[in-house]
């Protein structure tokens, strides 16, 4: 899979990897209804201070959550150079 930030400056902002806790608190779902395992997350993440969008933040490439107001570049999925299909 290819990853790619669609931002005219991504390193200003964290990526939104395209999951949220928003339909119930704690129970974190991709963008497609499946429920997230907790190892995707570092360390003492997610630390729900009312941060609800999981994030690759842009200091360290730590993968928490933030407040989705927050976050203006959504990572996009799209085909690599070797093959049609997305993963």
């Amino acid at each position: 899979m290819a990853l790619q930030a669609q931002h005219p400056d991504p390193a200003s902002f964290n990526v939104w990897l395209g999951a949220t806790d928003l339909e119930q608190e704690g129970e974190w779902r991709w963008v497609t209804g499946e429920v997230i395992d907790y190892g995707y997350f570092s360390e003492g993440e997610p630390n729900n201070w009312d941060e609800r969008c999981m994030s690759l933040s842009n200091i360290d490439a730590r993968i928490e959550d933030s407040p989705c107001e927050m976050l203006a570049v959504p990572a996009c999925q799209y085909p690599s150079h070797d093959s049609d299909e997305l993963w």
